[in-house]
């Protein structure tokens, strides 16, 4: 016969209690504190989709995410999956999205390699990256004009 564990104690309101692996008997939420706890507060805050989990949190100047105070949130993800962040090595996003957490799209590398990474001459969808094939914006910026032609076709016939 199973023997009746006696609850910890009030759990996240009021008439709730916790269960003794930190978990709310009423609502099934984590104990505040707990790792599970942060595992859910982070997660809430990522969309999933086919390929990437893009962060849906606050972002940088740099459109990075960012988890808390100064805390970029990909290595966040990197950390609660149980990943280490040596001194002198960086998250490399493999699908280049800067909003992705995905830990399955993050390499650890060192700074040269990440940047020879981010001057690469091919898109995330593998077109050759020349002059002749970018579009630039007013502002400054560019994109790969395959890539461009692609999304307005995919825009048209979605009409």
């Amino acid at each position: 016969m199973p023997q009746y564990v006696k609850p910890l104690g009030r759990g996240c309101r009021p008439r709730h209690q916790w269960h003794p692996c930190g978990l709310c008997y009423g609502c099934g939420l984590w104990k505040p504190g707990t790792y599970m706890r942060k595992r859910f507060n982070f997660y809430r805050r990522v969309k999933k989709t086919r390929s990437c989990w893009l962060w849906i949190g606050e972002l940088n100047n740099r459109g990075y995410g960012q988890y808390g105070e100064g805390k970029k949130a990909h290595r966040v993800a990197w950390l609660l999956d149980g990943g280490e962040l040596p001194p002198g090595m960086e998250l490399d996003h493999k699908c280049r999205v800067k909003r992705c957490v995905r830990p399955d799209h993050l390499e650890l590398v060192t700074h040269q390699e990440n940047r020879r990474r981010a001057t690469l001459k091919y898109c995330k969808r593998d077109h050759r990256q020349t002059k002749r094939n970018r579009y630039t914006y007013s502002n400054g910026r560019s994109r790969c004009l395959p890539c461009l032609r692609e999304a307005r076709l995919h825009t048209r016939t979605q009409r």
